[in-house]
């Protein structure tokens, strides 16, 4: 995908809006309408576009279809007051071999300048492929943990909580506002996980937080 392309669909932050919801889940039109507050048929305009560009995909399952996210992809964008560098990658190298490539790009010899900036802007590209592993690896971490939750959980909703819990957020309304969940509906989900002993319920700066209780998959 041109880079063109790509911040042209991200510069709408309805869309933005839609992938960061995509991105935790798979949907359908009148769940993303719902969840955004936008009209089901601009929710469709806006999918049809991303599907175009390949940045989502779809399915039939019964009567509705589900969009969601297939597969990583990676925006750089470098500015500074000699350079502007754009990078578009839905590839990744294991960290191991981007470490060996940088290490391999410093023990090179360089002659003159333009050899020098040359393998720096080499060794910049080699670090975006870095944090491209990094991502997926955080992804891979989610997935396992989410997969090792889903033996207890009941409903979509506390899949959604947990999601929540698992990127980091504590505290009911915080979890309420990023799933569009009502805040009595977060409240009594963590309850019961709290009571099945998925989490931990703290005080911390005179806010109650709750936790998960689980060791690194």
């Amino acid at each position: 995908m041109r880079v063109e392309e790509l911040l042209e669909l991200l510069a709408n932050e309805s869309r933005r809006r839609i992938i960061e919801l995509l991105s935790r889940k798979p949907c359908y039109v009148s769940e993303i309408s719902y969840s955004l507050r936008m009209a089901p048929k601009v929710v469709l305009e806006h999918l049809e576009k991303l599907e175009k560009a390949g940045i989502v995909k779809s399915f039939e399952e019964g009567r509705r279809r589900y969009y969601y996210i297939e597969k990583p992809l990676s925006l750089s964008i470098t500015i500074t007051p000699y350079r502007f560098v754009t990078n578009v990658s839905e590839n990744t190298l294991s960290a191991d071999e981007v470490f060996r490539e940088i290490r391999e790009l410093f023990e090179k010899k360089s002659t003159t300048v333009s050899d020098l900036i040359r393998k720096a802007s080499e060794i910049e590209r080699k670090i975006t492929a870095l944090q491209r592993s990094v991502s997926e690896f955080i992804d891979s971490v989610i997935e396992r943990a989410l997969s090792e939750i889903s033996r207890t959980i009941e409903s979509e909703m506390e899949r959604m909580v947990a999601l929540e819990l698992l990127m980091g957020e504590e505290r009911v309304e915080s979890i309420a506002e990023k799933t569009g969940l009502p805040y009595s509906m977060v409240a009594k989900i963590l309850e019961d996980f709290e009571r099945r002993g998925l989490v931990e319920r703290r005080v911390e700066n005179g806010k109650t937080v709750y936790k998960l209780k689980m060791e690194v998959v």
